[in-house]
């Protein structure tokens, strides 16, 4: 003696699943991957200014995405740079330190421009993260 039980929609039920579990593991991950590290670069375009503007990349490493600013100043403007105590002219055999200035950098006060865009673009990246994850799971 045997009963079949059949539930309406347990097949369509299973297949979803199996689907939900096969792209979540493929395809979303280089998807979000590549949407938030352009988010973050185009942040950091944003904030930043002239040649460290146009020297962001994303670089790609296997499963992980590197936004790199690749300009030789960035760190400095980003962290800014302490004042130099004067030149030193080695045929007078001191520091020009008298006048106004004279031979010294005051430095540069940090601008923080990465700092910012993390700051800007994280609860964005969620945010997409919440977004896609919804229309996902309504498909």
């Amino acid at each position: 003696m045997s009963v079949d039980i059949r539930i309406e929609g347990l097949d369509k039920l299973t297949a979803d699943i199996e689907r939900i579990r096969r792209d979540a593991s493929f395809r979303w991950p280089k998807e979000i991957l590549d949407t938030s590290s352009e988010m973050m670069a185009d942040a950091i375009s944003d904030e930043a200014v002239g040649s460290i503007k146009d020297s962001v990349i994303v670089e790609e490493m296997g499963d992980k995405r590197r936004v790199v600013v690749d300009s030789p100043h960035a760190r400095f403007v980003n962290d800014g740079t302490g004042p130099s105590p004067g030149r030193y002219v080695p045929a007078i055999g001191r520091r020009l330190v008298r006048g106004e200035n004279i031979g010294m950098h005051p430095g540069i006060r940090a601008s923080h421009f990465f700092d910012k865009a993390v700051r800007y673009t994280i609860p964005r990246i969620l945010g997409y993260v919440h977004r896609r994850l919804y229309e996902f799971l309504l498909e």
